[in-house]
């Protein structure tokens, strides 16, 4: 992941995890840290961030919700010590990867058969 973290500009930082439970169409649990470029976990303060847990846990739920569409819900179970500043700047950067899967999806969506009526 590449981004802005406030007070420290953009910075690259990289996250690693395992998936613990994969439900097709409905649920993803999965692990999440921070980790440097080869995948080792190091702690949030790496990134000069405070109060992280070395390992969170994050559920992605699937939801199918009229015309044909889908509703993804994220929910981290136990956010540590996080303070609301550092969880609203991980709702915006949850928001930015939905707002850029969407624009590359948009690539593709002439290739869906339903969408070809």
């Amino acid at each position: 992941m590449e981004g802005t973290v406030p007070n420290m500009g953009n910075i690259k930082a990289w996250n690693t995890g395992t998936y613990k439970e994969i439900r097709p169409m409905k649920k993803i649990v999965v692990t999440d840290s921070f980790s440097d470029e080869e995948g080792n976990i190091v702690p949030s303060t790496e990134y000069g961030m405070e109060g992280f847990p070395l390992e969170m846990e994050l559920k992605i739920g699937f939801e199918e919700v009229v015309g044909g569409k889908t509703k993804v819900t994220l929910k981290y179970p136990s956010v540590g010590n996080i303070n609301a500043l550092t969880l609203s700047n991980m709702n915006q950067g949850w928001n930015q990867s939905f707002d850029k899967l969407e624009k590359n999806l948009e690539k593709f969506t002439h290739l869906h058969p339903l969408q070809q009526q």
